[in-house]
């Protein structure tokens, strides 16, 4: 039976040290399915939401080790909290009868009567496109088993947004590339994955100016024409080369401009260890700048990557509100939570 109190794992895809993770800070799969006979959810009408509805609960009802959530009846801290994990989209408004079912341990995530009847998706730490398929690729199968998915042999899965039919995957990955940028070489190197026929935006709004955190989203524009395997075999490609250039050109900045780097670095931990009150996109700023000075060895080497990645998770303002115990504002309680969490380790 699935469990309906909300509750999500404190340790999530975010809290595992992932492959190429001094770089590449995670990788997404979602496979998007519409069921046969039944309008796009956009089009639906309480009938079909109510017809829906009934029957994921009643199909979803005796699987084991996953909560079920009706993201109407969640209060709104928890539905913030579901996209600052990256699994909702951030000010996403629920009309009809949207639900999410989670698994405890959160490998894999489905939400129902989003822009598609069904979104399967796992996000996984550092490299990972191949386990984040295959954990989507088994939820897909055992769906599969309960709904008759719209299929067409010419255009394959029909899906909401044409981009999307055929395999009716998209694949991402989250880029951490500040060297690059430091050097002046981000316009350069994200226009050689746009001609590779890959889209690539910053971690807040679409292009590249103004990325927080020095965090860059690939992935792929369509699906058609492509078999699952050949669209990850593209990306893992494209994501290594440019962590190996990403790479190079940390060195090249760190031989060359050390005391400047050096000085960042020290800045940032001084005042992530020392304030008493910082905003979001300052944290955000002085976390990357730690970041990068755990792969040049200027920082407390018991702090992992996996420790940086999951603070930028966990200072965002619902997780910090459900973490937070006191009546302090919201700046000056990112600050004590960085201080605590971070610096405090011996």
């Amino acid at each position: 039976m699935v469990n309906n109190d909300f509750r999500l794992s404190p340790e999530g895809w975010f809290s595992r040290e992932g492959r190429e993770i001094d770089v590449i800070n995670s990788s997404r799969i979602r496979l998007a399915r519409n069921i046969e006979g039944l309008v796009f959810p956009e089009k639906m009408g309480s009938k079909d939401f109510n017809w829906f509805y009934d029957k994921i609960t009643e199909e979803t009802a005796d699987l084991t080790g996953f909560g079920f959530y009706n993201l109407n009846a969640l209060k709104l801290q928890e539905r913030q909290m579901l996209a600052e994990r990256h699994y909702l989209k951030p000010g996403a408004t629920f009309s009809g009868e949207q639900c999410i079912l989670i698994r405890d341990d959160e490998q894999v995530i489905t939400v129902f009567n989003d822009s598609d009847h069904i979104r399967i998706k796992s996000l996984q730490s550092g490299l990972d496109l191949r386990n984040a398929y295959n954990y989507c690729n088994e939820m897909d199968n055992l769906l599969e088993e309960k709904f008759t998915y719209a299929v067409s042999p010419k255009f394959g899965y029909l899906t909401s947004d044409l981009t999307s039919a055929g395999t009716g995957m998209s694949a991402s990955v989250m880029l951490f590339l500040p060297a690059i940028r430091r050097a002046g070489k981000i316009d350069k190197a994200l226009t050689e994955i746009v001609r590779a026929g890959l889209s690539v935006k910053g971690f807040v709004g679409e292009g590249t100016e103004d990325s927080l955190g020095d965090l860059y989203i690939i992935d792929n524009q369509f699906s058609m024409g492509k078999t699952e395997e050949e669209t990850i075999i593209q990306l893992e490609s494209i994501t290594s080369l440019i962590a190996g250039y990403e790479r190079e050109t940390r060195d090249i900045i760190f031989k060359s401009d050390r005391v400047n780097m050096e000085d960042e670095v020290f800045r940032a931990k001084g005042i992530l260890e020392n304030c008493r009150k910082i905003t979001l996109v300052e944290a955000i700023r002085h976390i990357s700048s730690l970041k990068l000075g755990k792969y040049y060895n200027l920082i407390d080497e018991n702090i992992t990557y996996s420790e940086i990645n999951c603070l930028l998770l966990q200072i965002q303002k619902s997780h910090l509100i459900k973490s937070n115990k006191k009546n302090s504002d919201e700046d000056t309680a990112r600050a004590e939570f960085i201080r605590n969490n971070l610096f405090m380790k011996g």
